[in-house]
């Protein structure tokens, strides 16, 4: 596992991180995310900068996606031929 992803996994909901950094812990790229993460407001502007509240982060994305459901995949339908009479 790399060292990025392993950093991800610890990092607590509790973690007050800058802008910069939770746009690069999302999957997309980052002028995407930092919009995103404003639109939401989870901005939050201190003396010590841009800082974003990563707990915060996780419930918008819960809050904005519903999950996927699976693809189920099914066996094509056919049809029986029917043989149409000539006139």
């Amino acid at each position: 596992m790399s060292a990025r992803r392993e950093l991800r996994r610890q990092l607590g909901a509790a973690a007050v991180i800058s802008e910069t950094e939770a746009a690069s812990w999302l999957p997309c790229r980052d002028e995407v995310a930092r919009q995103w993460l404003r639109d939401e407001g989870l901005v939050r502007v201190t003396p010590l900068g841009r800082v974003v509240v990563w707990g915060e982060v996780l419930d918008a994305l819960t809050r904005s996606a519903p999950a996927e459901a699976p693809r189920v995949r099914r066996p094509p339908t056919t049809l029986p031929r029917v043989k149409i009479p000539r006139r």
